[in-house]
């Protein structure tokens, strides 16, 4: 039988369907725990850590090859064996190749996302290759060299070099939205805006009261830019003008952070054994909600976008040896078997 419905019912239900639907602008902060521990193989130090969405996979960068996670089980299912001292991974999903930074071999390894094979080593054009970007809608790799203040720019479809970008000062820490490269300086207090394309400088913005900027993340959906300085201060930064929109104290030594875009949420993994965590509330401020423990040397860390899981990994340390002219900076060695995966969970 045929039924009849008033406007205002209709409206009613159409409004209530929104309303169910509809996500609350600044929802309640998830809170995390560390929840699961898996061992790793080897007793080589790690680096950055990167997710791949598409394939649930993770990459944690060794000092002599790249690990490939199975994040669910925590199982190694496969190596990259890239060039000496590897610090990062980019992902270029589309071309189905990844494409990982070796700081002692001065090259960039590309490699297939499926079988982890090697494809081929790209020289650089610089020194001491660390971070390293894929954007899709220039097809190129951007690889900045540390020691020598630049950056090697790859076609990653041709695999060949075809710029060099040089800065005035040491390349920390990079993100993008696309259009404009952003990265910071490490040693000038400052992050350089250039344009993806050509390579121009746009703008420098200045980080006042930020000594060595380390860890850099954006917000593309509200253009805001998440630097973190040597002193633990977290600055937030409006990402076209690069005016200050707030400031946050972590814990000092923070190294890594990365922005959640679906919780809105900051994370900033500190060596000395915890995990911050930064929303914006209802007020329009930025503040710290949470600080997780989790392990002293747990440093970097990747997230899930889609289960929002976050990933560290962490060693147990013996002691240094004693300071000497064959050991002026000498380092604490891993305990043999003590590498971890840690999982935070909300």
């Amino acid at each position: 039988m045929l039924q009849r419905f008033s406007l205002g019912w209709v409206l009613a239900l159409c409004a209530g369907l929104v309303s169910a639907n509809a996500q609350p602008t600044h929802p309640a902060p998830l809170h995390y725990a560390l929840t699961d521990r898996h061992g790793l193989a080897g007793d080589s130090n790690w680096d950055q850590l990167s997710f791949d969405a598409p394939r649930a996979r993770l990459f944690v960068t060794r000092e002599d090859r790249i690990q490939v996670i199975d994040p669910a089980s925590g199982k190694e299912i496969g190596e990259v064996r890239p060039g000496q001292g590897v610090h990062a991974v980019a992902l270029a999903h589309e071309l189905g190749r990844g494409f990982a930074s070796n700081g002692r071999s001065n090259t960039i390894t590309v490699f297939d996302l499926e079988t982890f094979k090697n494809v081929t080593e790209v020289k650089v054009t610089g020194v001491d290759p660390d971070t390293i970007l894929y954007l899709p809608e220039t097809r190129r790799a951007y690889s900045f060299n540390a020691q020598s203040n630049d950056i090697t720019v790859i076609d990653a479809e041709s695999l060949d070099v075809t710029n060099t970008i040089l800065l005035d000062g040491r390349p920390g820490s990079a993100v993008t939205d696309g259009r404009t490269i952003f990265v910071t300086l490490t040693d000038r207090s400052r992050i350089v805006a250039l344009d993806a394309d050509s390579g121009q400088v746009q703008r420098n913005v200045e980080l006042a009261g930020c000594p060595e900027p380390a860890g850099l993340a954006i917000d593309t959906r509200h253009a805001r830019l998440f630097s973190v300085c040597g002193n633990g201060k977290l600055l937030v930064l409006d990402a076209h003008t690069g005016n200050l929109l707030g400031e946050v104290n972590l814990a000092k030594e923070v190294d890594t952070i990365a922005f959640d875009r679906a919780t809105g949420l900051l994370f900033g993994a500190s060596p000395l054994g915890t995990v911050a965590v930064v929303r914006e509330d209802e007020s329009g401020h930025f503040v710290l909600t949470q600080t997780v423990v989790t392990q002293k040397s747990a440093r970097t860390l990747a997230i899930d976008p889609r289960t929002h899981y976050v990933y560290l990994v962490a060693a147990e340390f013996g002691h240094a040896p004693p300071v000497s002219v064959a050991l002026p900076h000498p380092h604490a060695p891993i305990i043999s078997g003590s590498v971890s995966l840690l999982v935070l969970t909300p």
